[in-house]
């Protein structure tokens, strides 16, 4: 995607059909990744979606259900993020908004499966994870919107495929 990550957050269509559509959205503006009180609407109309985008940048993956049946419940955050984050410049430390809420062990595959794609420290890279952090972060209110319009809006499973957004699920990182 370009540019030096320092945050980023993460939501997927998790609608139970598949393939699920796994969003990042790298933090651009000051206001981006800021946890607030006040509740951001969810889009379900994308007719105003490149508005909303802002210039953003982002990267999908699709998650099918053969991989959903090849790796195993906790380390299918760690594999998704890492798949997402692989071939991007991190600087300093990173900052990553989850929406959901995971259980401790997928959590903590999250963190190191970050650590080894982004070769920082694990004590680097912070995971914010809770319920609503789509209506109450920013770029992970913008990541629910493009996972919703990339499932329901943008055509074909193989057409998705060749969206240069694009990435590919990398199983070797389980």
């Amino acid at each position: 995607m370009g540019g030096v990550w320092n945050g980023f957050g993460y939501d997927e269509s998790n609608h139970g059909k598949f393939p699920e559509v796994c969003v990042v959205v790298p933090s651009m503006y000051k206001g981006d990744a800021v946890v607030r009180q006040r509740l951001f609407s969810k889009h379900r109309n994308h007719g105003k979606i490149l508005e909303r985008v802002d210039g953003r940048t982002y990267s999908f993956l699709l998650f099918g259900e053969l991989d959903k049946d090849d790796i195993e419940r906790d380390k299918r955050l760690g594999v998704i993020l890492g798949s997402l984050a692989h071939g991007e410049t991190f600087e300093g430390g990173l900052d990553v908004y989850i929406d959901g809420e995971w259980p401790g062990m997928a959590i903590d595959f999250a963190y190191n499966t970050l650590a080894k794609v982004s070769r920082l420290r694990r004590s680097r890279i912070n995971l914010y994870t809770g319920g609503d952090l789509d209506r109450r972060v920013k770029i992970v209110n913008v990541a629910d919107e493009l996972a919703h319009w990339l499932f329901t809006d943008c055509g074909s499973f193989s057409k998705l495929k060749r969206n240069r957004h694009c990435k590919r699920l990398l199983t070797n990182l389980v």
